[in-house]
């Protein structure tokens, strides 16, 4: 079943693997991740199965992120420890950021998407590419309003994705408003990085790179696709739904107290 337990730690498996991160350590079967402070999904300890055997993981964990100059935050999903929460409440962390994890049919992302673009739209183009280059990084961290700064950040990180990938623009006449990325894995395919320039959103310009993405995971043979979101990101949400995706599971980070 989709949402059994063993489903849901091979999904936050497939979706660790899109994002990365520049310094890794074990403790158990969790991963303490740091990448410059950069996106909580590179910057946090992956909580999966059972806790670590070793009694001194709580401050090993904040050794790691002392050493890195970063704050400590967990990821908890539903594929973690039971117990882990109420540890983490007794230390002085606190709950935040509740992110859905959504999946889908690939043939069925295509029909829904599909049904709600104009295919003889003359001025919308579609440019694919298997791998990133300066242009698409530019133009991503452009229409997602990030710090040019964060330019050699995401393009390592980029660079270390494993797997089939694919990475769309969305070009309107001459202007590139839309970006995405999916990434092929063991017969599901992850979606990442979707965004369309302020300018023109509110305009259903979204479901022309889903319905692509869509179509490239269709020739990787790849039935399957999922994604994360921000649950109170309700323009993502229901962009997707509309797309026929549909919630699995959630996950939130912990943080301490400041």
């Amino acid at each position: 079943m989709l949402n059994s337990p063993e489903f849901i730690r091979t999904l936050e498996k497939l979706a660790y693997d899109l994002w990365p991160p520049e310094h890794e350590e074990a403790i158990g079967e969790w991963r303490l991740r740091a990448s410059q402070g950069i996106t909580k999904r590179a910057n946090s300890v992956f909580t999966l199965n059972q806790i670590p055997d070793d009694p001194n993981w709580f401050t090993k964990v904040s050794e790691f992120y002392q050493q890195h100059q970063l704050p400590v935050h967990y990821h908890v999903s539903d594929a973690s420890p039971s117990e882990l929460k109420e540890i983490l409440a007794s230390q002085g962390f606190y709950e935040h950021t509740d992110c859905t994890v959504m999946v889908a049919d690939t043939e069925e992302v295509q029909l829904y998407a599909g049904q709600r673009i104009t295919n003889d739209a003359n001025d919308i183009r579609i440019i694919l590419t298997p791998q990133v280059d300066e242009s698409w990084i530019q133009d991503f961290l452009r229409i997602s309003e990030y710090d040019p700064c964060k330019f050699h950040f995401y393009a390592h990180m980029l660079e270390r994705i494993k797997g089939p990938q694919c990475f769309i623009k969305l070009q309107k006449n001459t202007q590139i408003i839309g970006i995405g990325t999916a990434v092929s894995q063991h017969g599901w395919t992850g979606l990442l990085n979707i965004a369309i320039d302020p300018e023109f959103r509110g305009q259903a310009l979204s479901y022309y790179i889903l319905h692509a993405l869509a179509e490239w995971a269709s020739e990787q043979n790849s039935p399957n696709m999922f994604l994360q979101v921000v649950t109170d990101n309700i323009p993502a949400v229901k962009l997707y739904q509309n797309s026929s995706f549909k919630p699995l599971y959630q996950y939130h980070y912990w943080s301490q107290q400041s």
